[in-house]
């Protein structure tokens, strides 16, 4: 029986790695490849989403906005007739407010980013065959803290990186920090989500379906892992 499923994380040390985990990601994407991209408030998906849309589009220069009041920015892409599309589904509360958007065509011919993922579980429009992303904060629970000491070892740039060594030595700013960083997704709603502190992040990927096994093959042979990190309890 062929697997169905895979897992793989990276480490980010600055926004640009970020960025770029999202551009070469992008670069691999076809019709009909989608992305569920999940993460706290200010954890970088907008960083993500970003480098995505631009590896995805061919376009390095295309400037990419936040799709939190329109729902659904479009871009064209270089040399293709496929669009790729960068949605925000907060507001996204039924089947019928996916089926206005044309959700189920949008996944089946283009190439989707998605934040606010779990509101298509409730609208009944989770896409059977995706790629789920989960970017997590070096403050929360939920980081592979153990790989801190190597963590220069595995970064996309292999960069310096100020956070080093979790929450000891870092005081009242490494506390301000993680008390904003925990505020809830559902608490805050959808905003900006920019990297304006100086931890890690792990980006893991969770793939479902042949084609996404692919995906993420491809990207292990391109980019460092992050060895042995565990799933974050709300992936698994």
């Amino acid at each position: 029986m062929p697997q169905e499923h895979t897992q793989a994380t990276w480490l980010s040390l600055t926004p640009e790695d970020t960025e770029q985990i999202g551009y070469r990601l992008g670069k691999l994407m076809r019709a009909g490849d989608t992305v569920l991209l999940k993460g706290k408030l200010g954890v970088g998906k907008t960083q993500f989403a970003r480098g995505f849309v631009r590896g995805a589009s061919g376009d390095d220069a295309v400037e990419v906005t936040s799709p939190t009041f329109l729902l659904d920015n479009a871009y064209a892409t270089k040399g293709s007739a496929v669009t790729v599309h960068h949605m925000d589904l907060y507001r996204i509360r039924s089947a019928e407010d996916a089926a206005l958007l044309g959700i189920p065509h949008v996944f089946r011919s283009g190439i989707c980013i998605v934040e606010w993922p779990q509101r298509l579980e409730g609208a009944g429009a989770y896409p059977p065959e995706h790629l789920l992303v989960q970017l997590v904060s070096e403050d929360d629970l939920a980081f592979p803290r153990e790989m801190l000491p190597s963590l220069t070892a595995h970064s996309v740039h292999a960069v310096p990186h100020t956070g080093v060594g979790g929450a000891a030595g870092h005081g009242a700013e490494y506390a301000d920090a993680a008390a904003a960083a925990h505020a809830s997704e559902e608490a805050v709603g959808p905003s900006v989500d920019v990297e304006e502190d100086h931890f890690a992040r792990a980006v893991f990927m969770y793939g479902k379906g042949q084609r996404m096994l692919s995906l993420v093959a491809e990207l292990e042979r391109s980019m460092p892992l992050l060895p042995e990190a565990p799933l974050p309890r709300e992936l698994r």
